[in-house]
């Protein structure tokens, strides 16, 4: 291997060398990867509004986000509407970990089969090559 050869120049070879289905795989996980990024800012966004709310409700309809949420689930400020709060908060939050796990097991899945799909590529290679190139390694 060429020891002045780049990180994008082998970023290349080692993305020319993956199958149709793990390019496909990959972009799938960058997908759900963007996903679970906009999960994760909606879910650390709705701990404010969510306080603001408990603490002083009135005060909290100055928020533009908590202003638009209780327009659009009809919510009633004069009311004890903590219980719909709550669940729609609870939601939120149960959506974005359970993106987050599926992210985490969608990324080690994806790095193991591919692992072992260069393994098994880097193996075949070794194991092909003429007897003469075997002959010729000192490998003692």
């Amino acid at each position: 291997m060429l020891k002045n050869q780049s990180i994008s120049g082998d970023l290349s070879i080692l993305w020319n060398s993956l199958s149709r289905k793990r390019k496909i795989q990959f972009f799938q996980l960058l997908f759900l990867l963007l996903l679970g990024g906009m999960a994760e800012v909606a879910s650390l966004g709705a701990i404010i509004p969510f306080l603001a709310i408990l603490v002083n409700p009135q005060e909290a309809l100055n928020i533009p986000l908590v202003s638009w949420v209780v327009e659009v689930f009809n919510f009633d400020i004069r009311k004890q509407f903590y219980g719909k709060l709550v669940a729609i908060f609870s939601i939120v939050m149960v959506v974005a970990y359970i993106l987050r796990f599926l992210l985490i097991y969608v990324t080690v899945k994806f790095n193991y089969i591919l692992g072992h799909e260069i393994g098994i590529g880097i193996y075949k290679n070794v194991l092909y090559e003429p007897y003469n190139v075997h002959i010729s390694r000192n490998s003692s």
